[in-house]
């Protein structure tokens, strides 16, 4: 009887559930790449390519019939082969409020690949003895062959300088581009062109024999007339017998951080003296090639010793490799491709989601000056370039992930920085990983650079030889993200590291959890977790977790009205470093400034105006060519804890620099409190764990009253988040969406048939019985016209178009009845909820969660929105 009783209160509880009003259906248009010829586009007759739906969606809008709830190009199963990019341009754009969405057929998997296939058994086993004998290696049987003239594949064209500051090359035309080296994707997994040592390993420059000459940043520019004559070259020696075998090595190419740990750059080998072990770059280094920095060479056919390697010999056409297996169905995807997978210029209101993008030598996708553009819950991995360049307002990329990247994850920009105009533009919830992988430093998982109104938020980036996050221009937000694993191969380099200037202000950097950043570089190996760097100013660091970081958690190195403010450090050098950047003084910058050229970002070409009523909104912009602009001004440093670190704050004015400047002046020019530096536990949640987040007892509140607690659940992916939300006895579901998720599993509602939706009818919502009462563990069976559904402990018989419902062998009215859509059985959310012994959870957008706990505290905003577009 209680059990009855309760139910007739859920019912009256949940009568109150609002509803959303149903929505224009897109048109829908199929692909396939198995159909016949002559497609109309419907799901019996699908086109066969991109290239048709894009072109008949063309048709429709020049017919003036493009319809109200816009159109949705679903794409079935398969790998598609793309030998050229899939272009959308301001005609293909859709309607605000009505999108041309590109997407997946539901439950199914679509690669787009820019690369070409080959299969193991296409291939021979090289038996030339002149090949053979190249490598000094015991490899005959082992190495394979094959003709990609003759295939009709083309190979990967030229290898181009690559590298930090590689732009030098080709404003002097020594290259006409910039593509990282090519690859071979095997079953998936990378090949690598041969090199030496294999890869991972370095060699070090052992002589410095001919100085050569670097090449002048300052004056390598394209419009600058005193730009002098390309340098000469330099030439090195190395202690290593390997040497003696690449006489013959004519295309060789050496990659290498050649002065610094924070500047990589490949060249191209003029000359190898095998006797001397010498070699001579074709090009002058941007910086000097300096002793004991480290190097490896790669393209030549002697070094192929080690499964995973491969060779393109450009005037046979033939391509060498070491396979990993010797199955002959193994696949390799060729990414020779220079063009992107997608590319998408002037496009208004355009989605793309559910996509594998993967296998070229450049990004995979490309969207210039797009506007309202969302790139969603791709995969996209395997290639030599960037992952996404997106540029435009109100992009958004969401939920994406984005893996083995030669360059950057994604470089993303939009705004006006001379009006201040956001533009609104969002990366959120995505995972990267592995990126810069060719290009190794400056190469992160996010940047975005000239750009005003940017948020990066809840992403999860790790594994990266260089920085993560990449910052520049004015009023972006960093947000909620988590940052590890990172600067493996830097020195001198931030996480989240910065080279704003005086006037790209307004940027935000909180919430975020930075942790476990080691460099195993053999320089000075120093890095921090947030860098400002180069007098970056007016930016504010405030509610971060930083921990695990081999140097310090926030870094200002010369800059002025930053606010460092109630962030957490555990186990670092110190928690706050602040210099007065003696490179402003010392290191010319300062003098520039006195003789009218470009620094700061206060003088010289593109200047922003800072002068301007607009800038005023900043503290201390105006004007400030007159208050001394290289002195560290007007920071605030307050209400920092610092655990188990060294310090919490070191303050340095560099006087050894000729700075002119005491640690008095330097606390003078700016607020800095003591901060908290303890080694006790003063009420963290659990330091075992690493979790530095604040008790809500903890005696930092005592002596800050301000402090404001840190919601360490929102930290990182949002996925993760609801993965630990429903992850056992929760089903998500979504208004007219076939996709739900069920103890988060993405699955289809119902297998044969993606018309199985949820859907509203009368303002009532109904949901598939079967699906539901299978998905807790029961089973629903139809027998003389009624549903009996069993679920254990309980069992309930449903009868079509009836308000009651037999429970347990008792009658109870529901007040609304069941009902039958698409030859299947549709049950009022009504009553769902204690019939079943579930709480249900409703968001006006059309998201619905039925689970075993209340989750109305813990779907947030942002948890919300992912889940219901992942649908």
């Amino acid at each position: 009887m209680k059990k009855l009783v309760s139910i007739l209160i859920t019912m009256s509880v949940l009568m109150q559930i609002p509803c959303v009003q149903a929505k224009e259906q897109p048109l829908k248009i199929y692909v396939s790449q198995d159909s016949d010829a002559n497609g109309d586009g419907s799901l019996e007759h699908p086109y066969s390519t991109l290239n048709e739906a894009r072109d008949a969606i063309r048709q429709i809008k020049a017919n003036g019939t493009y319809p109200a709830g816009g159109i949705s190009v679903n794409v079935r199963q398969g790998n598609y082969f793309l030998t050229e990019s899939f272009e959308l341009t301001e005609e293909d754009s859709g309607e605000e409020g009505a999108p041309i969405t590109w997407c997946v057929y539901p439950g199914e998997e679509v690669k787009l690949i820019g690369g070409a296939e080959i299969k193991l058994g296409d291939c021979q086993p090289v038996t030339d003895s002149r090949i053979l004998s190249k490598i000094n290696y015991p490899v005959e049987g082992k190495i394979y062959e094959i003709n990609l003239k003759e295939k009709g594949i083309g190979g990967y064209g030229d290898l181009y300088v690559t590298g930090h500051a590689s732009y030098y090359t080709r404003l002097y035309g020594v290259t006409k581009g910039d593509l990282p080296t090519p690859a071979i994707y095997y079953n998936g997994e990378y090949m690598n062109l041969a090199q030496y040592p294999n890869k991972g390993k370095y060699m070090l420059v052992d002589k410095r024999l001919k100085d050569g000459e670097t090449v002048k940043k300052w004056a390598a520019r394209a419009d600058d007339p005193s730009r002098p004559a390309m340098p000469e070259p330099g030439i090195f020696s190395v202690n290593d017998e390997h040497a003696a075998n690449w006489g013959d090595a004519k295309d060789a190419w050496v990659f290498g951080y050649w002065q610094y740990d924070w500047s990589d750059q490949t060249i191209p080998v003029g000359k190898i003296d095998p006797e001397k072990k010498t070699i001579e770059p074709s090009i002058a280094c941007y910086y000097t090639i300096t002793p004991g920095q480290r190097f490896y060479i790669y393209n030549l056919i002697e070094e192929m010793d080690t499964p995973g390697e491969w060779y393109y010999d450009k005037n046979s056409g033939k391509l060498y490799l070491y396979p990993l297996d010797n199955n002959p169905e193994s696949s390799m995807i060729l990414s020779f491709s220079e063009n992107p997978i997608i590319t998408l210029e002037n496009v208004k209101n355009v989605t793309m989601r559910d996509f594998e993008i993967t296998g070229t030598r450049n990004c995979g996708i490309h969207a210039k000056t797009c506007e309202n553009l969302k790139l969603c819950y791709l995969v996209v991995d395997k290639l030599s370039g960037e992952g996404i360049i997106a540029g435009g307002n109100n992009v958004r990329i969401e939920g994406c992930s984005i893996f083995e990247t030669g360059k950057k994850g994604i470089d993303i920009k939009g705004g006006d920085q001379k009006t201040l105009t956001p533009c609104n533009n969002v990366v959120f919830n995505n995972c990267i990983h592995d990126f810069g992988t060719l290009v190794t430093t400056y190469e992160g998982g996010v940047r975005y650079f000239h750009s005003v109104g940017i948020t990066v938020k809840n992403n999860l980036i790790y594994n990266g030889s260089h920085l993560a996050i990449n910052p520049g221009g004015n009023d972006n937000i960093c947000e909620y993200n988590e940052v590890h694993s990172v600067l493996k191969e830097a020195s001198d380099m931030g996480a989240i590291y910065a080279d704003l200037g005086m006037t790209q202000r307004g940027n935000i950097f909180r919430y975020n959890l930075i942790h476990d950043c080691v460099s195993d570089t053999e320089q000075d190996n120093k890095v921090q977790a947030i860098y400002l760097d180069n007098s970056s100013s007016g930016s504010s660091v405030y509610g971060n977790i930083i921990y695990n970081i081999k140097g310090d958690g926030v870094f200002l190195n010369g800059g002025r009205d930053n606010t460092v403010k109630q962030n957490i450090f555990a186990n670092l050098e110190s928690g706050v470093k602040l210099t007065a950047s003696g490179r402003n003084v010392s290191w010319g910058w300062y003098q520039n400034w006195l003789d009218g050229k470009r620094t700061f970002g206060l003088i010289g070409d593109d200047i922003l105006p800072y002068e301007s009523e607009l800038y005023s909104k900043y503290p201390h912009m105006n004007g400030i060519l007159d208050d001394d602009p290289p002195s560290p001004k007007y920071n605030i440093i307050t209400e920092n804890v610092a655990y188990m670190s060294e310090k919490c704050y070191d303050i340095d004015p560099q006087s050894n620099y000729g700075t002119g400047l005491t640690l008095e002046d330097m606390y003078e020019m700016s607020e800095i409190d003591e901060g908290i530096s303890t080694k006790k536990d003063i009420g963290f949640i659990n330091v075992a764990k690493n979790n530095f987040g604040l008790k809500d007892d903890s005696s930092v509140y005592e002596e800050y009253e301000d402090f404001e607690k840190i919601d360490t659940s929102r930290m990182g992916l949002v996925t993760s988040q609801l993965k630990g939300l429903l992850s056992r006895d929760a089903v998500a579901l979504a208004i007219d969406k076939p996709i739900s998720y069920v103890n988060w599993e993405r699955k289809l509602i119902d297998e044969d048939n993606v018309d199985v939706v949820p859907f509203i009818e009368n303002d009532l919502t109904y949901v598939p019985a079967r699906f539901l009462s299978e998905a807790f563990g029961g089973t629903v069976e139809w027998t003389d016209g009624k549903a009996y559904v069993d679920l254990g402990a309980e069992k309930l018989v449903f009868t079509p178009n009836s308000t009651e419902v037999e429970y347990q062998g008792a009658m109870v009215d529901i007040e609304v009845p069941m009902i039958i859509r698409n030859e299947r059985i549709f049950l009022p959310l009504r009553a769902v909820s204690e019939l079943y012994g579930k709480k249900v959870f409703w968001d006006d957008c059309g998201l619905v969660i039925v689970s075993g706990i209340d989750l109305k505290d813990a779907m947030n905003e942002d948890r919300i929105y992912d889940l219901y577009n992942r649908m």
